[in-house]
C-alpha cells in the first residue's frame, strides 16, 4: 500500500507560509482624509474605514484647512505633504495587529480655528491617556505641526486610538502604527541651540532628537541661583517653546528633559 504524502506536504507548506508572514513587522501609515502618498521612502495609505481593511477610521469626515494646502505653509515640520488633508470628528482609528510592542505616531495641527477654546480633546492609546485637554491653537497656534510619538503594547488583536473631544471635534492629519521591539537604550541628550528674550516672554530653541521612540520634551525652569525646578511645559513634541509666564527683570535657568 502506498503512503499518502499529500496531507504531510500541505502541513509543511502551511508552516513555511506562516513563518514567512511573521518575518515582517507590522507597519501601517495612513494619510488621514486623503489619498495614498509616499514621502521620504515611507508610504501612507489612503484613508479608508476600519471595517473595509482592518486598518482605518471609525466615523468622522475628511476636511482641509482654511486655504487648502500650499507646500511650505505649515510650520514646525518638514513633512509638508502629510498636512494637505485631515479627518475631523472621528470616533477612533483602529488596526488589526499581532500581539506586540508598537510605536504610534500622530500628526496634528490646528488648520481652521483662529483662537483657543474651540477644539479641545484627549489622546488615548489602548485605554491609556497619553495627553489630556489638548488645545492645539493654545499650545502652538494655527498652521503649526504637533507631532507626537508614543509607545504601547497590544495583546488583544486590535490597537485603538481614541481622541474624545470636550470642545469641538478631534482632528488628525496622519497616523502611523509600527511594530517595534522593546528598546532599552536611552536616546541622546538634546542640546539648547538658542534663546531669545522679549518683554514678558522667552523663546527657546533646541536640537531635535529624531530617534523614533522619543515621545516629547519637558521644559523646566528655576530662578537663577534657586533650587526648585518648575515644570512649565509638559510633553511638547516641538523643537521650541515660548515661555509667556517669565517675570520682567528676573534671570532664569532652563532644563530640557526628553521622554
Amino acid at each position: 500500500m502506498k503512503k499518502r504524502l499529500f496531507p504531510i506536504t500541505v502541513l509543511s507548506l502551511i508552516i513555511s507560509f506562516t513563518t514567512l508572514l511573521n518575518a515582517q513587522p507590522y507597519i501601517c501609515r495612513i494619510n488621514c482624509g486623503g489619498d495614498s502618498l509616499s514621502f521620504e521612502e515611507e508610504h501612507y495609505d489612503a484613508d479608508v474605514p476600519f471595517a473595509l481593511t482592518g486598518a482605518g477610521y471609525i466615523g468622522g469626515e475628511p476636511t482641509m484647512g482654511d486655504w487648502g494646502f500650499w507646500p511650505g505653509s505649515m510650520g514646525g515640520t518638514h513633512r509638508f505633504p502629510l498636512y494637505g488633508s485631515y479627518r475631523e470628528g472621528f470616533v477612533a482609528y483602529a488596526f488589526v495587529v499581532p500581539a506586540g510592542e508598537y510605536l504610534v505616531k500622530l500628526y496634528m495641527s490646528e488648520c481652521k480655528n483662529h483662537g483657543p477654546d474651540r477644539r479641545v480633546f484627549d489622546i488615548i492609546v489602548e485605554d491609556s491617556v497619553i495627553l489630556s485637554h489638548i488645545d492645539l491653537y493654545d499650545r502652538i497656534g494655527k498652521d503649526y505641526a504637533f507631532e507626537l510619538t508614543t509607545w504601547t503594547h497590544c495583546d488583544d488583536g486590535t490597537l485603538v486610538v481614541n481622541m474624545p473631544a470636550s470642545v469641538g471635534e478631534p482632528i488628525l492629519a496622519a497616523i502611523a502604527v509600527e511594530e517595534k521591539g522593546i528598546d532599552s537604550t536611552a536616546p541622546y541628550t538634546p542640546e539648547f541651540l538658542d534663546a531669545a528674550d522679549g518683554y514678558n516672554n522667552i523663546i527657546v530653541y533646541w536640537e531635535a532628537v529624531r530617534e523614533p521612540d522619543v515621545t516629547g520634551y519637558v521644559v523646566q525652569r528655576k530662578i537663577e541661583g534657586g533650587s526648585v525646578w518648575e515644570t512649565i511645559s509638559y510633553l511638547t513634541r516641538l523643537w521650541r517653546f515660548i515661555d509667556t509666564t517669565a517675570v520682567v527683570g528676573t534671570n532664569y535657568q532652563l532644563s530640557l528633559i526628553h521622554i
